[in-house]
Formats: C-alpha cells, structure tokens, sequence
C-alpha cells in the first residue's frame, strides 16, 4: 500500500506552487503543462476537461494559425506523467473564432470525442457561434480528426452559440446564452445534438428555453451532463433578484428520448448579482452550482452550492450545503469554476490574492466530514511569477476538472486545473495547466519506516536497503524496471521534501 503511494508521487512530477492541507487530503503529486508551441496571450487553460487518462485544455485565443482563431491542446498520461499529443483546431478557422472557449470529453468512450465551443464563429452571421466535434483516430490512428460542425438551426447574430458545450453518452449540449426567443432578448438557448449511428454524423435533436426566463437571463451560460442528465446555469435569472441566478436540471425520456425539466435549482443564501450559475457540475445524483459574485463574506468572495436527487424527497434535489472557501477574500470569485466526482468536490478561485498579488488564484477540494457536511480538506494555490509576488495575474482556478482515480489507484484524484492568465517567458495571458494527483490518508512517500510522520535517517537506511536489495519499492522513476541515479536522486528530493 505504502509503495502504492509512493509510486504515485513520481508518477506526476512536482512543478512548484504552495499548498495548504487539512482534513485527510494530501496532495501525491503534480505538473504544470503548456501549450506547445505557445501561443503568446492565448489564454490556454481557460476551458479543461479529464476523462480517462485524456486531458482537454482550450486556449480560445491562440493565434497560432489566425488571429484569436483558437485552438484545443490534447494531453495523455503515460508512466512519466502528462505529455502533449496533439493540437486540435477547426477545419476552417477564421479569426475571432475562439475556438476552445469551453471544451468536452464525453464519458461514453473513454475521451474519444471532444467537442469545442466557438462562439464567436461568423458562419451563420456575425458571432452567432459555432461548436465543433472532434474525433480520436478519426482521419489516421492517434490523430483528433473533425467530425462535425454544430450550428442552431435558427442561429442569429451576436447568439454566441458555442460559449458553452457538455457532452455525454453520444449527446452533445451547445449553449447560446444571449440568444433572443420568443420576443425576450438574450434569453437564452441550449441545442442538443445526437450522433447518428455507425456513420459517426452528429444531428440536431432539441431546443431547449426556460420557460420563466427573464430578459438577459443567459440561459445556457454553463453546461454539465452525465448521462441522461444536464444541468444548465442562468446567470441573470432574477427570481431572488436582479441578476441572482439559477440552474435547471433536465433529465432524458428513456422512452421516448425527449430532454423535460426536472428541477430549477435557486441557493438558500442567494441574492441580486450574486451570478449563481456561473459554473455547474454534475456527478450521479449531486449537481454543483457555483456563484462567484457571492457576497455575504466579502465583495464578490463567492460560493457553491451542493444539491442531492432525492434530498428533502424522492428526486427532490434539495440543498444540502453551501461550500466558501475556509477564508474567504473580497474579489477572489470562489465558484467561478467547478467539479464533482464521487466525494470530492473542487472549486476554483482565480481571483485570490497572495502574498500581496491580485489574481493569482486558489484551488479548494472539499471532502464529507465525519459529523456531516461538507470540510476544506486542501487547498492549491498559484505558481509564483517572475517577480515572486505570489502568482499575481495567473488566474489559477480559470476551470477545473476532477475524475476518481489515476490510472494505478482508485484511492485518489486526479484534476486539472486552468491557469489562463499565467506567463510564459514575458507574455502574460500565454496560459498554463496543472494536473494535481491527491488522495485521502495518503502516506508521507518519504516515511518508509516508524516513527510516522517524521522523515529521518531511519528512513533514509531503509531506502538504501532497497536499493541495495534490487527491491522494486526502490524503484521511483523512469526508465521503470531499473535501479539508477534517477532512482535515487527522487528519493533525496522526496526526503528534502520532508512530509507536510
């Protein structure tokens, strides 16, 4: 169990940053990726997405083949960790796209199927957007082919169809947020399409409004599915105010495969401008709902909201929680991104300050607790910049994404996490990523024998002995199956290190 662990932390090399611990988290390991080539102001990292061992990250504003044309990085995991394996964009890229301003991996097929939103595609008219719907080996073995273009059928200008996009099961969710219907401007859209059959096309299938929706209600702002539900964020639904928010649960007819309302979703604590809806997740019977301009513990320090299916009811979806951060800052916009899967929900905070500097941006992991509720069992903060101001500007938390397991174990998280605003080299706005393993009660990967918790000599001889011994716990890094230097030179760093 012990070599389990330890085995995890090298797997995802460290790549810096600071880390807060509580409850019974621990973080095994990470690594902070770019775009590459990078894109200067591309902001990679502003959309991700994870689904077995593939990694999804958009950068709506590279400029790598048109200007803010957009592109979607694809990264996979192997045994040393996360690698680019290809750099997916539109078969016909215009500028301005933003192609990869929100991106999805359906659950179906492992990650085969990507779909990018492109909103501020002219096909149809000026900005009424676009998606698209790219396939593994589709085109050659290892290559992200594009499968399908998704338009609204009714597409207008300034629609901006494409801003957000889900996927799940074959069925893809495309938002239109400030489209106008039934004579209420910027009402808001969601359209869903479906593949067809073994050809692999995808068509058009339903239109889905609010049928309360207020004018600017943005209905479509945020997506999630799960099968046969989807969740939809209303940012400016005024039920408890002026631009409080919502979020609509649908569900799937299995009969007669129409999408109906289930539930609308409004947070207890909700109030004008608090923009609950922003973000959405959902996994099974527990939705998400994060509202990042909360305000009840500083100006726009934001919150989310955890709903349950059968809380308050059979298939009730009542609140069961209200997440802050465990100190929560004026402007830090906590909610502005998050994910749920099984236990563990993660939310982002892009706007935190530290050490001094603005927008450098927290990740929070929370963890039932043993008497109820929900408890910060982790934080992860920004890499520093250049100057060491704490990661001023990085955004980190721009969108995050978290799946149980890492490949080797089911006893951990993996999540990446979007960092749209950090440098590279002197070009703010560039982007950046971090994958960060974490699990529950893990092990300190130093600490081979007692006293636990303390790293020393003691522990120090016992790797040696393995080493010696040709054991493979002593086997830490690549190339695996062999004792080197490499081996133990990951010790000695795991040993000064020490334990959190």
């Amino acid at each position: 169990m012990r070599m389990g662990s330890f085995r995890c932390g090298l797997l995802v090399l460290a790549a810096g940053g600071s880390l807060a611990f509580g409850g019974e988290k621990s973080v095994l390991g990470q690594q902070t990726v770019v775009a590459d080539p990078p894109s200067p102001g591309a902001l990679f990292g502003i959309s991700v997405a994870m689904r077995n061992g593939v990694a999804a990250i958009g950068a709506s504003d590279d400029s790598g083949s048109a200007m803010f044309g957009g592109a979607v990085y694809v990264f996979e995991r192997g045994e040393g960790g996360w690698s680019q394996s290809a750099r997916v964009e539109s078969d016909d890229l215009l500028m301005s796209d933003f192609v990869g301003y929100d991106v999805a991996l359906d659950d179906a097929d492992g990650g085969a199927t990507l779909v990018a939103g492109a909103w501020g595609s002219d096909t149809s008219a000026v900005i009424a957007g676009a998606a698209y719907v790219f396939e593994r080996d589709f085109g050659g073995v290892g290559a992200w082919g594009q499968r399908a273009k998704l338009l609204a059928p009714d597409g207008r200008g300034s629609d901006v169809f494409g801003l957000s996009v889900a996927v799940s099961g074959g069925v893809a969710a495309v938002g239109a947020p400030l489209a106008d219907a039934g004579g209420v401007l910027e009402r808001g859209a969601v359209y869903l399409f479906e593949r067809e059959g073994s050809g692999g096309g995808w068509v058009f299938s339903q239109k889905l409004l609010a049928d309360d929706a207020n004018p600017d209600a943005q209905f479509g702002f945020s997506l999630a599915m799960d099968g046969g539900r989807l969740v939809i964020g209303s940012i400016g639904s005024d039920g408890q105010g002026n631009g409080s928010g919502a979020a609509y649960v649908y569900e799937r007819d299995a009969a007669g495969g129409r999408w109906g309302l289930v539930r609308k979703l409004m947070g207890s604590d909700v109030d004008q401008s608090d923009q609950f809806g922003y973000s959405v997740a959902i996994d099974g019977g527990r939705v998400v709902v994060g509202a990042r301009r909360y305000d009840r513990e500083g100006v726009f320090s934001g919150a989310a909201f955890v709903f349950e299916e059968d809380a308050g009811g059979a298939g009730a979806w009542g609140e069961t929680a209200r997440l802050l951060a465990g100190e929560p800052v004026s402007l830090q916009e906590f909610g502005s991104s998050v994910s749920v899967a099984g236990d563990l929900i993660v939310a982002g905070a892009p706007g935190t300050p530290i050490d001094g500097a603005d927008d450098a941006g927290t990740v929070h992991y929370f963890l039932p607790g043993d008497a109820g509720g929900w408890v910060e069992a982790l934080v992860v903060s920004a890499d520093a910049d250049t100057s060491g101001a704490g990661g001023g500007g990085n955004l980190f938390g721009s969108d995050v994404a978290v799946v149980e397991g890492d490949g080797a174990s089911e006893d951990v998280w993996t999540s990446v996490v979007g960092a749209r605003g950090a440098g590279v080299g002197l070009a703010p706005f560039t982007g950046a990523a971090r994958f960060v393993v974490s699990g529950a009660d893990a092990p300190c990967p130093a600490d081979l024998v007692p006293p636990e918790g303390v790293v020393n000599f003691f522990d120090l001889a016992a790797f040696i002995s393995l080493f010696d011994d040709g054991d493979g716990a002593a086997d830490l890094a690549a190339p695996f199956g062999v004792l080197n230097f490499f081996d133990l030179s990951a010790y000695i760093q795991l040993f000064n290190d020490g334990c959190p």
